[in-house]
């Protein structure tokens, strides 16, 4: 563990980090004096800080905010594992078409492994509903990194825009999917270690989207491995303003009086704009050089509710105040980050020539081949979104700068020190529900089930066995039967209670935004017969359906068969959890067929004769 930390056990047996403040020499008085919670600090017994809006006090995931439309996963999973249980339902992956050049100096990071040509795809085999795929060559998909690169001065790694997507969740195989902090971790590792480079590592910040409990405990655990990946700078975002002041304060102020905050904006305060809160600016010397990084966040309607001690000025201004400091600093090389929109980041990279380098976060899913230049040699930067790509310039001593977009793909291992804070992250959520519930331990409220007024409560897919034998036996055969065993016997750690997770892997959840319907799957044990991904996942709940079957009233059953029929939304329902992310390979017409149990229209008129 990092050495300015230490654990204790919380009000519920949750382990809490810990660490001191220096505030009493700057004259301000912090919301609590005897140190800060870092883990769900709404347990701690401590003075309680300004509190936010009624609203987001048990916030409810049914209405999520504007920006949450992205989708946070869980952890890594083993590749060869993952792919033998993967859903059914998979997506065809998005080629980066990036050039692949000869590199007689190729390294572990670069050097492709001699391989057989692929072989396609084989039919599909109707008795294990499952298409096998070629391997995965993540180097012929998305190209050699530092093609003819000589050692730089120094590497400036720019990454962020996580958007709480910590880690891949590996449902259709982890060899094919990109991102993930352990992964990046690694990248950083052999960039320091195999290749011996001076690395300046930036995060733009923006980790997470969200706000309650578990995001806190998401952000707590991933400033923890930016810490073991040695972040040089850290910005803050408009996800980091959803949090309350006095969580994030924790994390933006020194955590020792040796260690400086690895935050740094402008124009946000938090508890007033002071050093010992927040930085202005941030100023790394290495490999010769000083690198001097600002961020800032530009006003927008989403950051109207925000915490009233989370302070937000004009980026102008604040930038014009710091522009003495700056001078002073008399850095080779500045990098700005800016929270705003393209046309805001133009606007002030113009405004303030003295930046060389404007990281946007109005940047597209995957950043550009080549840097976009600004004029002047200044460049604009995009890392893209959900922490799958990084972006590395090379400074050289002749002034040459070059750029690389990094795919965090397959070719990085997962780090073992990475993992081991996901398994802690695992273990508190598991902490939390076993011992308050979804509802009093993570503020998940459930929801009415669309159409439940009409469908009733869900009952669980053995219930429709005995009417829908050749159905039941389809599903049977296909990995939807099988999706539990993915979180608890495939994912390492296992993510069994992990709400990012179970939605799609049980019935009565919103897969989507992951929380749970009044009468859905609560636990294994409690719920045992909501397991799975199950004929009401698609169909909506089950019990009147039942009733009225047993039934002699004709029109109560046409009324509710035609409630349960999917029609066309078939394949708005697959993607609500065989999205991009969690199924980087989906195709719905070609893998339908092998879950398709619907009945051919002569017989349903001979059923009706």
């Amino acid at each position: 563990m990092l050495k300015n930390y230490r654990f204790k056990v919380g009000a519920f047996g949750v382990p809490l980090l810990l660490f001191s403040l220096p505030f009493a020499a700057f004259g301000q008085t912090p919301p609590k004096s005897e140190g800060v919670r870092f883990v769900a600090p709404r347990f701690s017994d401590a003075t309680p800080a300004p509190q936010l809006p009624a609203e987001e006090e048990s916030p409810t995931l049914a209405a999520p905010l504007p920006e949450a439309d992205a989708k946070p996963q869980g952890f890594d999973a083993t590749p060869d594992a993952a792919t033998a249980l993967e859903l059914t339902l998979e997506t065809e992956a998005e080629p980066e078409n990036a050039e692949v050049a000869e590199n007689a100096d190729a390294t572990p990071l670069d050097a492709a492994p001699e391989a057989e040509e692929a072989e396609p795809e084989k039919p599909t085999n109707a008795d294990s509903n499952h298409v096998e795929r070629a391997p995965y060559d993540p180097i012929k998909e998305n190209g050699e990194y530092f093609v003819g690169w000589e050692k730089p001065q120094v590497a400036l790694v720019f990454t962020g825009l996580t958007n709480g997507y910590i880690e891949p969740c590996g449902c259709a195989g982890m060899d094919r999917m990109k991102g993930g902090l352990s992964r990046r971790r690694d990248f950083l590792q052999n960039l320091r270690q195999e290749r011996g480079w001076d690395v300046v590592a930036v995060d733009a910040g923006q980790t997470t989207v969200g706000f309650g409990v578990q995001e806190e405990l998401k952000f707590d655990m991933a400033m923890n491995a930016f810490r073991l990946m040695e972040y040089d700078a850290i910005g803050i975002g408009k996800g980091e303003l959803r949090f309350p002041a006095y969580f994030l304060l924790t994390f933006t102020a020194p955590t020792a009086a040796d260690s400086a905050s690895l935050f740094t904006s402008a124009n946000v305060g938090v508890y007033g704009y002071h050093d010992a809160y927040a930085l202005p600016l941030k100023v790394i010397e290495r490999g010769g050089l000083k690198i001097g990084v600002v961020s800032v966040v530009c006003p927008s309607d989403d950051l109207d509710h925000r915490d009233e001690n989370l302070l937000l000025e004009s980026p102008e201004k604040k930038l014009a105040e710091l522009a003495p400091r700056m001078k002073k600093a008399a850095c080779d090389k500045w990098t700005l980050i800016v929270h705003g929109t393209e046309a805001e980041t133009e606007a002030l990279a113009k405004k303030f020539p003295i930046f060389d380098f404007v990281l946007t976060a109005d940047t597209p899913s995957a950043p550009p081949a080549e840097a976009k230049s600004l004029g002047d040699d200044r460049l604009l930067i995009e890392v893209g979104e959900k922490g799958k790509y990084a972006v590395v310039l090379g400074l050289y001593e002749s002034g040459e700068i070059r750029y690389q977009r990094v795919a965090l793909d397959s070719r990085f291992e997962s780090s073992e020190d990475v993992a081991l804070l996901m398994q802690d992250y695992q273990s508190i959520l598991k902490t939390l529900i076993t011992l308050k519930g979804h509802r009093e331990g993570l503020g998940l409220n459930p929801a009415r089930a669309p159409r439940s007024e009409q469908l009733g409560k869900y009952v669980g897919s053995q219930k429709c066995q005995s009417c829908h034998e050749e159905e039941h036996r389809t599903w049977l055969r296909s990995r939807h039967a099988n999706a539990w065993k993915s979180l608890t016997d495939v994912a390492h750690p296992p993510r069994d209670f992990d709400p990012e997770c179970v939605g799609c892997h049980v019935v009565g959840w919103d897969g989507l935004q992951r929380f749970p319907y009044v009468d859905g799957f609560v636990t294994a044990e409690s719920t045992p017969h909501l397991l799975n991904v199950g004929c009401e996942n698609c169909h909506g709940p089950g019990e009147k359906h039942i009733a009225a079957e047993l039934g002699d009233d004709e029109a109560a059953m046409e009324a509710i068969r035609a409630g349960m029929r999917l029609g066309s939304s078939v394949k708005t329902t697959c993607y609500s959890c065989h999205d991009a992310d969690n199924s980087p390979e989906f195709d719905f017409d070609r893998y339908y067929p092998l879950i398709d149990h619907s009945v051919p229209d002569d017989e349903e008129e001979a059923d009706e004769e």
